[in-house]
């Protein structure tokens, strides 16, 4: 039924995850005080010590069965992974408070946003940074193989936080503000020139510096519903962490033109995409825009990302 919900009418958490959030032994308890009727296998669930109805244990995701009255394994997709369980079963190498790295097997590791300030949005902050930071630095040490950045919240990335630049200008700290910028920057090639691959998995708003931590990565896979672009425009910036540098890069690439090249209609595109601050509404509109490339893959199952 939660399954149902979520993929059937957009719902981030289906009816019995969203009981457990709420909290189950609580909820009920005030249903019964207002006199309303709770099921009984809700109350034989409570009686027997069984308070949630999703839980983690055993290296893997449960959910509680109402014929066998106890929590049974979900059934699991090779192609998705479930970065809960995986940090619960010992695969957190380092967590800051915006971010994390995890070990995810076959000697890759992922860079998962969880924003302490706004989860639903993951503006970029200093411990993001940090931990894409610290994963490029384990694939240069040649601990591991390969880099995904990516995560299962609501949107992948809004971009800067910009409250923290505002903070920046206000105290007129302006090295302060160049040395955050350089560091962006500096990111941003080092994914590029990184000596393993990273790869990144943007879905739903990835916007300004949200862009531009997937544009210089060998590789993207997007979810089809994509609200990809380089805003900056519109409080009266311009991208500074290389998405000019890349958008015009992506047009080059696509263009699919060898040797000699009339350069000028493709920065004229790139000028006009990041002036009018345009966005593209789909994964499909972003390579024709030029935020993705043709040879970049697109997935319509969220979990497959």
């Amino acid at each position: 039924m939660d399954n149902a919900m979520k993929w059937g009418f957009g719902w981030e958490l289906g009816p019995f995850e969203v009981w457990d959030a709420i909290g189950l032994e609580r909820s009920v308890t005030k249903m019964k005080n207002e006199e309303k009727n709770v099921p009984e296998w809700i109350q034989n669930m409570i009686s027997e010590g069984k308070t949630h109805f999703y839980e983690i244990s055993d290296n893997s995701r449960k959910f509680y069965d109402i014929p066998s009255k106890n929590h049974q394994p979900v059934s699991s997709d090779e192609k998705s992974f479930d970065f809960q369980v995986l940090k619960s079963s010992g695969n957190l190498i380092k967590k800051h408070w915006s971010a994390s790295l995890i070990d995810i097997g076959d000697g890759v590791i992922n860079a998962e946003f969880h924003s302490v300030l706004q989860p639903t949005l993951n503006p970029i902050d200093g411990s993001i940074l940090q931990i894409i930071n610290e994963g490029l630095d384990l694939l240069e040490a040649g601990a591991y193989k390969a880099m995904v950045i990516g995560h299962h919240g609501q949107n992948f990335c809004a971009g800067a936080n910009l409250a923290g630049i505002l903070q920046f200008c206000e105290n007129k700290d302006w090295a302060g503000l160049e040395e955050t910028v350089k560091i962006f920057q500096d990111l941003t090639q080092k994914i590029r020139f990184s000596r393993a691959p990273v790869v990144a998995a943007p879905f739903h708003l990835t916007l300004g510096g949200g862009f531009e931590f997937i544009g210089p990565a060998a590789h993207r896979v997007a979810l089809a519903e994509l609200y990809i672009g380089a805003v900056e425009v519109g409080v009266g910036l311009i991208p500074g962490a290389g998405g000019n540098l890349r958008l015009l890069l992506n047009l080059i690439e696509n263009s699919g033109k060898a040797g000699r090249l009339n350069i000028f209609p493709l920065v004229q595109k790139a000028f006009e995409t990041i002036g009018f601050a345009k966005v593209a509404t789909s994964a499909d509109e972003a390579k024709h825009i030029g935020y993705l490339l043709k040879t970049d893959t697109v997935v319509l199952n969220n979990d497959h990302r």
